[in-house]
């Protein structure tokens, strides 16, 4: 559903429950700006994020996918950011020789008070994907 209309403009986010959304919660009470392209879909920790959903968003035409997980080495379940970083990695080489563009993928790394990071690396993670020009 949230690439169902304008996908080429949109990013998705998987956000971990636990710090990542923490952060998000503090853009958001803060009435921080930031740029509307960014879908979220929240996850209990970034380790859930198969390869095969990162793929799929970008098969089903996502701008980019943007995975947020917990700040090293503070993960809620201990070695579940390691995990993700470990499997965003492989999955990056393993679609590069597919032909995938995989400047696409992005991850960032989240305490919950980090807002103000939160939303840079979507302004950031908008402007490399020259989204800006593109409202949704």
């Amino acid at each position: 559903a949230a690439l169902e209309h304008y996908a080429d403009k949109k990013i998705i986010a998987f956000v971990c429950h636990w710090c990542a959304h923490g952060a998000v919660d503090i853009a958001g009470v803060g009435r921080m700006e930031y740029p509307p392209n960014v879908r979220i879909i929240r996850v209990m920790c970034s380790a859930r994020v198969a390869q095969r959903f990162v793929q799929r968003a970008l098969d089903k035409g996502a701008a980019g996918v943007l995975v947020a997980g917990c700040e090293f080495p503070t993960c809620h379940y201990i070695t579940g950011n390691y995990e993700c970083k470990d499997r965003l990695e492989k999955l990056r080489r393993k679609l590069d020789k597919k032909g995938y563009d995989t400047s696409k993928i992005w991850e960032v790394w989240l305490s919950a008070a980090m807002g103000p990071k939160w939303v840079s690396t979507q302004k950031e993670m908008v402007k490399a994907l020259g989204l800006e020009d593109k409202p949704i």
